[in-house]
């Protein structure tokens, strides 16, 4: 598996170093170094603190975007996502540092990247409460999956995502695009949104585990999303 998880990382992380620095045209641009820089030092520190903590949803996290016994709805989500991911990363290089046509002061620049490392401080909580917190939206019956009302999910019906939003609001500050910060405002709410709407219309797949409907009315389902308890979206 560390050889799996090597190649993989190695792999995404040199492909979204090509698409800044190709796209950026210089590659000598410090902002881009400095989020390659945080984002591989993140990912082995987590990849690190799961081989010891978790490593079956290690595992988990090291699959496919498109899997086994995934909803097709998610399958076509995801790859929106990896699409769309890389893309803007591409316009965010375009509009910084080959056309500069953003001017973000260097002080939120650091701000940016403080976000993206407080991003990764706020994704643990919810590695450490939450098992079967795969990529993909599917049953995980192989690993007896449950409902998860503890730790963060017991106040944020979607923590992971709540996490994120710290990322998408600090990398394009730290790159030093105000188009990447105008072009990924509407997107969190509305992925979000339509992604948990999905999960819902999937709650007849819990039924079919040892997840009730009732049980997951009083905590957070992992598939459906449903939460009775939620303080917060």
């Amino acid at each position: 598996m560390i050889l799996q998880l090597v190649l993989r990382s190695t792999l995404w992380i040199g492909f979204m170093a090509a698409v800044l620095f190709t796209a950026a045209g210089n590659w000598g641009w410090i902002e881009g170094w400095a989020f390659i820089a945080i984002f591989t030092g993140g990912s082995i520190a987590f990849c690190a603190w799961l081989w010891r903590r978790d490593p079956e949803l290690l595992k988990s996290r090291m699959g496919m975007v498109v899997q086994e016994g995934q909803a097709r709805w998610d399958q076509i989500f995801m790859g929106i996502v990896v699409l769309g991911w890389n893309v803007w990363l591409g316009l965010m290089a375009l509009d910084s540092e080959r056309f500069h046509l953003s001017h973000v002061p260097a002080w939120l620049e650091a701000a940016g990247g403080l976000l993206i490392v407080m991003g990764f401080f706020a994704t643990v909580p919810v590695f450490a409460a939450n098992t079967f917190a795969a990529p993909v939206v599917r049953v995980q019956e192989e690993r007896g999956q449950r409902v998860i009302d503890t730790g963060p999910y017991a106040l944020v019906r979607h923590p992971m995502y709540a996490a994120a939003m710290l990322y998408l609001i600090g990398l394009p500050l730290l790159l030093g695009s105000w188009f990447g910060r105008w072009a990924c405002s509407p997107s969190p709410s509305r992925s979000r949104g339509g992604r948990g709407a999905r999960k819902k219309r999937s709650s007849a797949n819990c039924r079919a585990t040892a997840n009730t409907w009732r049980a997951c009315a009083g905590g957070w389902c992992p598939i459906c999303g449903e939460s009775g308890e939620r303080r917060f979206p």
